[in-house]
C-alpha cells in the first residue's frame, strides 16, 4: 500500500505541475518568442490574458478591449511539435492594420523557428472577401474625378491602400477567422458619399480557416 502511495504521488504533481516534466504551456512559448517585433503601436499596454488551459494569450488596452493589440495561441501538431500563431496590431501615421506571425516550437531542440505566412496560409484575394457591389463603386468613383487623381490610381491601387487581411486568434478551438481591416487614408484623393463608404467598410465576407495537425498549416472552410 505505501508503493501505491509514492507512484501516485508523481503522478498528481505531474498533473498540477506539468512544466516540472518537461511540458510546456502558452506562456512558456511566449518567453521563447520576439514578441515585441510582433506589434507596433503607442497605445499602451494595460491588460494581459494568459488562458494556459485554452493556450491562449492576449494583450489589449482597457480603453479598447474588444480589439486586441496581440493575440497568440497554441496549435499542437500530430508530430509532437507545437505551432504558434501570433496576431499583432502595427500603427503608423497614416493607418492601422493587424500583422500575423507564425512559429514552429520542437520539444527536441527546446527552440522555435519562423513558418513563412504562405506556407501556413491558404492564398486569399481581397476582392474574394468584398461585396460585389465595392469594386465597381471604387471604379466609378475614378472615372469622376479625372484631373483630380494626382496619383493616377486604378482600382487595384484603391483595394491594396483601404483593405489588409485580419487573422483572429481563437481562445477555443483551431478555427481562425480571416476578415479586412480598413485605412481611410486613401480618402485623401478618393472622396464617397456616406453610403457607399459604410458598405465599404462594413460590407464583406469573413473566412474560417480550420488547422491541420498533419500537414501543419490552415485550410479553408467552405
Amino acid at each position: 500500500m505505501r508503493k501505491n502511495r509514492f507512484l501516485i504521488i508523481p503522478f498528481i504533481f505531474g498533473f498540477l505541475c506539468p512544466n516540472l516534466f518537461g511540458q510546456k504551456n502558452i506562456s512558456d512559448y511566449i518567453k521563447l518568442l520576439p514578441l515585441d517585433k510582433c506589434y507596433s503601436t503607442d497605445l499602451p499596454l494595460t491588460d494581459t490574458l494568459v488562458d494556459v488551459k485554452n493556450g491562449y494569450f492576449e494583450i489589449s488596452n482597457s480603453g479598447d478591449p474588444k480589439n486586441a493589440i496581440v493575440q497568440a495561441a497554441v496549435f499542437k501538431n500530430a508530430d509532437s511539435t507545437v505551432t504558434i500563431a501570433i496576431t499583432g496590431l502595427f500603427q503608423d501615421q497614416q493607418c492601422s492594420f493587424y500583422h500575423s506571425i507564425f512559429y514552429e516550437y520542437s520539444k527536441k531542440t527546446n527552440r522555435t523557428r519562423e513558418i513563412p505566412a504562405e506556407k501556413i496560409l491558404p492564398a486569399t484575394e481581397i476582392k474574394l472577401l468584398l461585396n460585389s457591389k465595392t469594386l465597381p463603386i471604387i471604379s466609378a468613383k475614378l472615372k469622376t474625378m479625372k484631373g483630380k487623381n494626382p496619383r493616377h490610381l486604378a482600382t487595384e491601387d484603391v483595394i491594396r491602400e483601404l483593405y489588409s487581411l485580419h487573422c483572429i486568434i481563437p481562445r477555443q478551438g483551431s478555427m481562425v477567422t480571416v476578415t479586412l481591416s480598413i485605412c481611410d487614408y486613401v480618402l485623401v484623393d478618393v472622396r464617397f458619399l456616406k453610403n457607399e463608404w459604410e458598405m465599404i467598410t462594413t460590407d464583406f465576407k469573413n473566412q474560417t480557416l480550420s488547422y491541420d495537425p498533419k500537414r501543419k498549416l490552415f485550410i479553408l472552410q467552405k
